[in-house]
């Protein structure tokens, strides 16, 4: 009965947003091996404008819903028009000088215009990704389950460790700006956690690849060894930060450590082995391009 309630409620979600999730996972894939192509320009150009428009596409569809949500327990609430086209151009703007923002001191030497538009390309597929998850608890449905940890950690491979947390705190910043006819109890809270869980999966990664040599190449089996790391150590690490921090000092909720365990736990486990799935599945090709990303012209 639980789950036939959940599915009424939360399926149409679920399924939409598995097409969006699946979608900006179609267009990363063409991305990452049209940049492996010699003569890639057109087709980069091509996935670049579908990518922008999906990004586009998304932030309204979840405005949209959310303002059809708010008319239905008022049906006198007007629709915040100058604030949508207003974030509309806010995304615009943001992206295309999201690779600037991001690009170290060495690499503007020799940044080129197709840099700049992979890190903004990339970013924005992190951001659909971010605002696609999927419900997988009917006990716990705000516990969503999505994948945009995969395009950070391609960043960091190709760019390194703080272009991978300015794109992190980014991509959160502009989920939270978003204008919501729901605003948030504390702002910035839901986004704050989604920072803390990313980079606690991403530091084994920090530590073990952070201080490589350009021209040194991470086995495959080291890369599973650090995403299972990375996987366990999350888990463990939300469990403690929810149950001291999250739950009882802001959101002033009192829950028992055993329920905390039983909800946050397999959340955790099931979201990051996603992430890490589909990391290791598309790593020699990630990898393989990291001196091409950098010099691509």
């Amino acid at each position: 009965m639980l789950l036939n309630d959940f599915w009424s409620e939360f399926g149409i979600e679920i399924i939409i947003s598995s097409v969006f999730i699946l979608v900006s996972l179609g267009l990363l894939m063409g991305l990452i091996f049209s940049l492996g192509k010699k003569n890639a320009s057109k087709k980069f150009k091509i996935i670049g404008g579908i990518i922008f428009v999906l990004v586009l596409l998304s932030v309204n569809f979840i405005m949209l819903r959310d303002y059809q949500n708010k008319l239905a327990k008022d049906p006198n609430f007007m629709f915040p028009l100058a604030r949508v086209l207003i974030f509309n151009a806010f995304i615009i703007f943001a992206f295309v000088i999201v690779g600037y923002i991001l690009t170290t001191k060495k690499q503007q030497e020799k940044v080129t215009v197709a840099t700049v538009a992979t890190l903004g390309l990339l970013t924005a597929l992190a951001s659909v990704l971010m605002l696609f998850g999927i419900p997988i608890f009917p006990q716990a449905s705000y516990l969503k389950v999505e994948v945009s940890a995969l395009i950070y950690f391609m960043v960091f491979l190709w760019f390194g460790i703080k272009p991978t947390i300015v794109v992190i705190l980014l991509t959160n910043f502009i989920h939270a700006l978003m204008p919501s006819m729901t605003p948030p109890v504390i702002l910035f809270l839901d986004e704050m956690v989604n920072v803390v869980a990313c980079l606690a999966y991403l530091t084994p990664s920090f530590i073990a690849f952070g201080r490589l040599k350009d021209n040194e190449v991470p086995s495959i089996n080291k890369v599973i060894i650090t995403a299972i790391i990375g996987v366990v150590f999350t888990a463990i690490f939300m469990l403690l930060y929810n149950y001291f921090i999250n739950l009882p000092l802001i959101y002033k909720i009192e829950m028992d450590f055993k329920s905390v365990f039983l909800l946050f736990v397999p959340f955790n486990l099931i979201k990051w082995s996603s992430v890490s799935i589909v990391v290791v599945l598309l790593y020699r090709k990630i990898n393989s391009l990291k001196e091409h990303i950098v010099n691509f012209n």
